[in-house]
């Protein structure tokens, strides 16, 4: 039997479930598909953290005993499901990673997004598709979600008696529809742009390539909202389609100074409007506007939607789809991603307190057995007395048994510590910031390049005098996690009289600022 796998995708208004499976090679069934009624809560309260949520249990119950009828036998079908998020619950970023493979990149992810983010890292969680690989450098398209929230969500999920494999922005997603057709969808030269249009939501996405490159949310769409009486796309919705087009159309993914063109902008969501709409945004965008269409090549002979329902489903489909491609997506579902990124001073909380807490276990156990057995009393003092001194040195220890909570503490200490030793290596920003920061501006010094891989790094540049770049090499030496620096070479260039270097600085493992 084929592998059937349903996709779901949420808005305030209907849910849209769709169930597909492999009709062969190169072909896709669609098994069914279900519009489901509006949920009678809020779908931010739906994704927000707080699963006691007095009010919405009850309401969540309800919903379900409502839809189980339509929902119930379409999830029974498939182990499989595939649930989007909306996009303004995840924070996306475009990042160049200087590493090729995935296990590096989704471990040094959470240092890199960590200044961009208004949340605390350590709260939230990871993961990554990539854009385009490089030499030495993988462009990604970065994404985090609130741990907080994620709990929640699953948690309501499951009083759907739904528990996806993978849980995804469906802006993330619509690759997977231009993949349908790689002639035509800019698999080739060129880019497509699926807009999304709905009456809660609205998000914009791009593909090249095979692959979603740019996404980004836009406003809700009131179809209410004319002020001209015309039909005519809204203004204030209009003007915002247009500053998000322009500027994907000097967005590079690899710094071509040239961008692709956008071959053409496909229309998606509940609410892709009639002939007149896709006239008004080709003339403002300048590219060709469609509605969107199933390629009637890629689907079972079988397989019959109507047509004015495939923009509707397209983007329940592309979450179907995507277990069903090669490639790496963004899943908040992968338990390596379940990756909190401490920082290194909680990991030295973690481990010189679990260290001396054990030393302390010690030392009092010493003492009852040199003492004997005094009876409860004496028993009850001890255990007070660990209790106050891990108190001291961990103030965030539970009031129960010290000993298991240090044990316990002591072994997330040991399983966590190589991955921190290896992630804190400076990054080839801290090594150039350290390097500007420790050269002084009394030495007239030009650095023209900073190479950096792994554990090492290397400067090269000019000076005006022959002793700056032993100068340069003494005052770098001072550097805490420069673990070796030396001067490669120095010599006199012919034609402007500068000392031409090259110094050469090893870095500490662990030693990050």
């Amino acid at each position: 039997m084929a592998k059937v796998v349903i996709g779901l995708d949420l808005s305030e208004r209907e849910w849209r479930c769709v169930a597909v499976s492999r009709a062969g090679k190169d072909k896709i069934r669609i098994e069914g598909y279900s519009r489901l009624p509006a949920p009678p809560f809020a779908l931010k309260d739906f994704i927000a953290a707080d699963q006691e949520d007095s009010d919405l249990v009850p309401l969540l119950t309800n919903y379900a005993a409502e839809v189980s009828p339509t929902l119930g036998p379409i999830i029974a079908s498939s182990s499989t499901v595939v649930v989007g998020l909306p996009q303004e619950s995840v924070s996306l970023r475009v990042l160049n990673i200087p590493f090729t493979q995935e296990s590096k990149i989704s471990r040094v992810l959470p240092f890199e997004v960590e200044s961009s983010l208004l949340e605390d890292a350590e709260e939230m969680l990871f993961d990554f598709t990539p854009i385009t690989r490089l030499e030495n450098c993988t462009q990604v398209l970065s994404a985090a979600l609130d741990r907080e929230r994620l709990r929640g969500f699953l948690d309501h999920l499951r009083l759907l008696a739904i528990d996806p494999v993978a849980l995804t922005p469906t802006s993330l997603c619509f690759h997977q529809l231009a993949r349908l057709f790689p002639d035509q969808l800019g698999n080739g030269n060129g880019r497509t742009v699926f807009l999304h249009l709905g009456g809660d939501r609205s998000q914009m996405s791009a593909v090249e390539a095979g692959r979603t490159i740019f996404a980004m949310p836009l406003p809700a769409l009131n179809p209410d909202e004319n002020q001209n009486g015309d039909g005519s796309i809204p203004p204030r919705f209009l003007g915002a389609i247009e500053r998000a087009f322009h500027f994907l159309e000097g967005f590079s993914v690899n710094g071509d100074p040239c961008p692709p063109p956008v071959r053409q902008v496909l229309l998606i969501g509940e609410l892709s409007p009639a002939a007149a709409w896709e006239q008004q945004l080709a003339e403002r965008l300048g590219a060709p506007v469609r509605a969107f269409r199933l390629p009637a090549d890629a689907f079972d002979p079988d397989t019959q939607v109507a047509a004015e329902l495939q923009p509707d489903l397209a983007p329940a489909l592309a979450l179907a789809l995507l277990p069903l491609s090669a490639g790496k997506n963004v899943n908040f579902r992968r338990e390596q991603y379940a990756y909190k990124p401490e920082s290194r001073e909680l990991l030295q909380r973690l481990i010189f307190p679990a260290i001396l807490g054990l030393l302390l276990v010690a030392a009092l156990g010493f003492r009852m057995a040199s003492r004997g057995s005094s009876g409860a009393n004496q028993s009850k003092a001890i255990v007070a007395e660990m209790q106050n001194a891990l108190k001291a040195a961990v103030p965030q220890a539970p009031a129960a048994d010290p000993v298991i909570y240090l044990k316990q503490l002591f072994e997330q200490a040991k399983a966590k510590s190589q991955n921190y030793q290896d992630l804190s290596t400076p990054t080839a920003l801290e090594v150039l910031a350290a390097i500007s920061t420790t050269i002084p501006t009394t030495i007239n010094v030009t650095v023209s390049a900073l190479d950096y891989k792994g554990d090492r790094a290397s400067i090269s540049g000019t000076a005006e005098k022959l002793e700056d770049p032993n100068e340069i090499t003494k005052l770098l030496a001072q550097v805490p996690y420069f673990e070796k620096v030396e001067l490669e070479n120095s010599a006199l260039t012919g034609n402007d009289q500068l000392y031409r270097f090259r110094i050469n600085i090893t870095l500490k493992k662990g030693g990050g600022p």
